[in-house]
């Protein structure tokens, strides 16, 4: 039986891809140059909420000054024209209101609540990192503006790093219209493509990184390709071989936003195929190629991503 327990056979494990670094690296920047906003956007599965995540982590410990918010913003039902974004963060934040509390109560208790966390951290820079942007409607963009300039006027700098899918743009392109040009300098102006697996020279490196940085358990060395193929990977065999057959296989799978661009979540799936297929079946390890042709192809079948990105490509508004 597999050792079902290896993180490798589970989907919250963190990988560095390049895109996630580069994003990293970015937003330290920003934060650095006290900015207001970015916004990364990108079709479905490629990373976001994954690398929102990570930049929660990485931010918070390399500045020491700033408080870190991350949400992931919910679609309410009704919402379309109104906010929702100052209820959200209430309720991310537990902080207690009553029912007969006004907006502007509520929005007063959040922002108490904001300066009180960061008064009692010794902070003087809030990052509020948003997963889903395009969930809100535009009326949470007018909350998030009062809620820059109440912070500001407190002497409490605010970033808005944010993560979305491309109708994002349409949402921007829709305040220029009606000339919400406050709304667009503050954190709105700054809008970013964010890609998935988008070379074999990237994928080459993510599969690198199960070969040479990925270790389990903690502190023993052993790497993830290593545990799961210890004879092959003894005589030099890495993951990180397969590439260009990975690659090519994948591509001929993908359509539509996805060619080029692979789906992040479904490389991780095929790769995650491997290594189960090869706990469950005895001495696959001591073939001379342990992952063949036909195990590539019979996993990017398996990882559904043709169906995907059929799928992901009928939702594109035209």
């Amino acid at each position: 039986m597999p050792n079902l327990s290896h993180p490798a056979l589970k989907t919250y494990f963190r990988l560095n891809t390049p895109v996630l670094k580069e994003v990293i690296k970015q937003v330290f920047f920003e934060i650095a140059m006290q900015k207001t906003g970015v916004i990364y956007q990108g079709p479905a599965r490629i990373g976001k909420t994954r690398c929102s995540k990570a930049l929660s982590e990485e931010v918070g410990a390399k500045f020491k000054d700033v408080l870190v918010i991350r949400l992931i913003a919910v679609a309410r039902e009704n919402a379309k024209h109104r906010s929702t974004i100052i209820h959200q963060l209430i309720e991310q934040e537990r902080i207690p209101i009553k029912s007969r509390d006004s907006s502007i109560v509520r929005f007063n208790l959040l922002v108490d609540r904001i300066k009180n966390k960061m008064e009692e951290s010794g902070k003087t820079h809030f990052l509020l990192i948003i997963d889903e942007l395009q969930r809100f409607a535009s009326a949470d963009f007018y909350q998030l503006a009062d809620l820059m300039n109440v912070l500001d006027s407190i002497e409490i700098k605010m970033t808005v790093i944010s993560f979305a899918m491309p109708e994002i743009v349409d949402l921007v392109n829709d305040l220029k219209n009606v000339e919400q040009l406050q709304i667009i300098a503050r954190f709105m102006s700054d809008v970013r493509d964010m890609s998935g697996v988008s070379s074999e020279k990237n994928l080459f490196q993510i599969l690198k990184l199960y070969d040479n940085d990925m270790v389990y358990p903690l502190g023993s060395g052993i790497t993830y390709t290593q545990s799961f193929f210890p004879e092959a990977f003894a005589r030099g065999w890495r993951i990180s071989s397969i590439a260009p057959q990975f690659w090519a296989e994948m591509n001929n799978k993908a359509s539509g936003r996805y060619v080029g661009n692979l789906p992040m979540e479904h490389v991780t799936r095929v790769v995650q195929y491997f290594f189960l297929m090869r706990s469950m079946v005895d001495g696959r390890d001591d073939a001379s190629l342990p992952i063949t042709n036909d195990d590539i192809r019979e996993a990017v079948n398996v990882s559904g991503l043709e169906t995907f990105c059929r799928t992901a490509s009928m939702g594109v508004k035209r």
